[in-house]
């Protein structure tokens, strides 16, 4: 991975991170329109870092299991009543936030 490419990784993986923090701050109190917005921040950022993964070795398996966590993330949050979901909310945005940790660390970013 050249310096330029691991660059790009990081920053598309500060990007999930940034929506993630959007998750959050969606969650506590529940603000509907903001986590809806959050949902399609995530899935645009997932895209991003999709693309720019795959030359980092590993990278790609790190990717597929962030998407399993994120989908299961986004059909939580795409529950109609989000207060009746807020615990499951909550723990699976940390489990996304491990997967982002660990993107993290195979890529050495800042």
């Amino acid at each position: 991975m050249t310096a330029s490419e691991r660059e790009t990784y990081c920053r598309d993986v500060a990007r999930v991170s940034d929506a993630l923090q959007d998750v959050r701050d969606a969650a506590a109190p529940i603000d509907e329109v903001k986590m809806q917005d959050a949902r399609m921040d995530l899935r645009a950022s997932l895209d991003y870092l999709d693309s720019s993964s795959r030359e980092l070795e590993g990278g790609s398996d790190l990717v597929v299991a962030l998407k399993e966590d994120l989908n299961e993330l986004l059909e939580i949050i795409a529950t109609p009543d989000l207060r009746s979901v807020s615990a499951e909310i909550q723990a699976q945005v940390a489990t996304v936030q491990d997967d982002v940790n660990d993107l993290e660390a195979a890529g050495e970013c800042p």
